[in-house]
Formats: structure tokens, sequence, C-alpha cells
């Protein structure tokens, strides 16, 4: 992640863990939370003693869904990878007639090797 990004995230997980705590009647039945959601940017919403939710200004709502798709982009990127080098040795490129005919071979051998464990099974 970006040092922004990072710092805007332990910005609201500081502010999520100091625990600026509202109950849902208070948010039902003042305005006095609004500017500690803008001071703060997180409250905790509690029902009794429970935590019901959390509520987050809409700038750190942004700044939270910037920082999945940020992270959702690194897990794609490493997939990626991860697939380059596990393919980085096969140079064994077919098409046409070689590629069906060797799919076709390796389906069968596939499907006589489960034949082998679902008789396995039913003895």
């Amino acid at each position: 992640m970006t040092p922004p990004v990072l710092a805007k995230m332990e910005t609201l997980r500081k502010a999520s863990s100091s625990r600026s705590r509202i109950s849902l009647t208070e948010l039902a039945r003042s305005t006095k939370w609004r500017d500690q959601l803008a001071e703060q940017g997180v409250l905790e919403i509690m029902d009794r003693t429970e935590t019901a939710a959390f509520l987050l200004s809409p700038t750190d709502m942004d700044t939270l869904l910037d920082a999945i798709a940020e992270l959702e982009a690194q897990v794609e990127q490493a997939e990626v990878e991860a697939l380059v080098s596990c393919r980085a040795t096969r140079n064994n490129w077919q098409t046409g007639d070689v590629l069906a005919s060797n799919a076709s071979a390796s389906l069968k051998k596939r499907r006589q090797e489960l034949d082998k464990i679902a008789a396995a099974y039913e003895r």
C-alpha cells in the first residue's frame, strides 16, 4: 500500500480502537455524534453492550474502499506472478490436432484413474 493510504488506515484503526462509542439511542435522538464523527472519522454504534455497527465518515469510507481495492490489486498481481513462475518451465506449446489428441489422451487417462478410485469404493 502507498504511504498515504497506510497512514490513513492507521488513523482509522486508532480511531476505531479508541472506542469512540455512542448508543443507538444517542444516534437516534441527538446530532452531537456528527461533530464526533467529523473529528474522529469512525464511531462505534452500541446496542446495549454489543457493537451493532461502525459508522464511517464519507472521506474515511472512501479511504477504506481505496485500501481494499489496492489490496485486491496486490493479491491479483501476486496470483499472476505465481502462475507465471509455475509455468516458466513449460515450453511445450501445442495447437491444432496435436493439442486435441494430447488433451483427449489426458482426459482418457484421468477418467481411467477416477474409474479405479470409484471401483475401489464400490467394493
